[in-house]
């Protein structure tokens, strides 16, 4: 089982003219300061060879000494290792304890006693060189062609991405400040970069998805009764926000898409208690009988239209799948907003439209011949011609219903004789790509570089 949280989010790439020791002081430095933000699990370095102490042994003093090759072994076997002594409990645990017995320096090595006679002892130094090295390389890293050290960091579960990316750009900025000036850093395989874009986009989505619905919601109610509706779309995302963080879902990208789709659908209920309370004022009402009214009559078909609408998104709750688990956020977000558009609609609107509401001007015929005593075939504009139609159509039952079944079947007579495409997720070109090249044959590690 694993976790994309296990893969890298973003990959440092420390290169330059400089020893190859100094640099790799430079990445763990780097790394280690990185590894100290709560929100990164790992950061790991490549390319770094490991380094180790070098015992160069003079065959002659060796003979000189009489001392063999085993006994060097011996010696520095004993005197390198780490021995255990057990363990402690204390009344919260226990932890095992070592008695460190390890060389660590050049000079360690060389104070070790080989061989005791009468008059002296001979020492390591006295027979052998010790000196600081690496290991023989078994593979490089490279970035632009030029020598590298690669450090991967692999952000913890749950984390916010984009913080912790602004984190890691600010410590490598840190830490430059003490680099020799031939020393570079640059920040590579970035996802924070597209998930921000993406991000951005999004949200350009829902600011501009308000403003057709504000246009749209104007043209229909005039200015004042539409403020009153755009107030709502706001209010709404501030509950919404409120309780998506009070039960513990963070904001990503199924999130922001379920607002994109929530905001024409919350602005309905507004809509509906809105259209009625200016009907009524048109009838005689003031704006607080109205509104309230509104409120008391309107309550049950804004509650029923929100339920319908959730009622199609349930089922992606319960998709036991990786994708279930991905496309759970979307009724998820819907529930919150909805939930907190009736609030909108049904408590704050008509107590701002009591105390603000007014009907838009130029619209009094229309909606007095929607009035209940009144003829709504004396309406004009688009309300009578939508009257006209209605009227046409009730007159003619029979072939309303029978256009309307010859429709449903026509579409899946159609969808039925065509092949369509099914897929999860759109086929997109990718915006990264790697790229494996396997050497044939037993290659070193300098050829395969090569």
């Amino acid at each position: 089982e694993f976790t994309a949280s296990q893969f890298p989010f973003l990959v440092v790439n420390s290169y330059g003219d400089a020893p190859e020791r100094g640099l790799a002081r430079i990445a763990e430095n780097l790394k280690d300061r990185l590894a100290s933000n709560g929100t990164i699990v790992e950061a790991r370095v490549l390319g770094k060879r490991e380094e180790l102490l070098e015992i160069v042994i003079d065959p002659v003093k060796l003979e000189t000494y009489n001392i063999s090759y085993q006994e060097i072994m011996a010696v520095v076997s004993a005197n390198n290792r780490l021995v255990a002594a057990g363990s402690i409990e204390t009344g919260q645990g226990s932890f095992a304890v070592k008695v460190p017995g390890i060389i660590r320096t050049g000079a360690d090595a060389l104070s070790l006693p080989v061989k005791q006679t009468d008059n002296a002892v001979v020492t390591l130094g006295d027979v052998a060189e010790v000196r600081r090295t690496f290991k023989d390389p078994t593979g490089f890293a490279t970035f632009n062609g030029e020598n590298a050290l690669i450090i991967e960091v692999v952000k913890r579960s749950g984390a916010n991405i984009l913080d912790t990316a602004n984190f890691v750009r600010e410590a490598v900025a840190i830490e430059q400040e003490s680099w020799p000036p031939t020393v570079q850093a640059i920040v590579t395989s970035d996802t924070s970069e597209m998930i921000g874009t993406q991000l951005g986009q999004l949200q350009s989505s829902i600011m501009t998805a308000i403003v057709l619905v504000m246009i749209i919601v104007v043209a229909a109610l005039g200015l004042r009764s539409a403020a009153l509706v755009g107030i709502s779309i706001p209010a709404t995302f501030v509950m919404a926000f409120l309780l998506l963080g009070a039960f513990g879902f963070t904001i990503n990208m199924m999130v922001m898409f379920g607002l994109v789709i929530a905001v024409g659908m919350l602005v309905d209920g507004g809509i509906i208690v809105t259209e009625y309370a200016d009907r009524k004022m048109a009838e005689g009402l003031d704006r607080k009988e109205a509104y309230t009214l509104a409120g008391k009559r309107m309550f049950w078909p804004v509650v029923s239209s929100a339920l319908t609408t959730l009622a199609a998104f349930v089922p992606f709750l319960f998709w036991n799948s990786m994708p279930g688990k991905f496309m759970a956020y979307l009724p998820i977000t819907l529930i919150f907003v909805l939930t907190a558009s009736l609030i909108s609609a049904l408590i704050f609107l008509p107590v701002m439209g009591a105390n603000f509401g007014a009907r838009p001007g130029g619209t009094d015929e229309d909606l007095a011949a929607l009035a209940a005593d009144a003829d709504p075939r004396k309406a004009k504009g688009w309300l009578g011609a939508y009257v006209r139609v209605v009227r046409e159509t009730i007159r003619r039952p029979l072939m309303t219903t029978g256009a309307a079944f010859g429709l449903v079947f026509l579409i899946f007579m159609w969808f039925g004789s065509e092949q369509h495409k099914s897929e999860l997720f759109l086929d997109i070109e990718p915006e990264q790509a790697y790229v494996f090249v396997q050497a044939q044959g037993a290659l070193s590690a300098a050829e395969q570089a090569e």
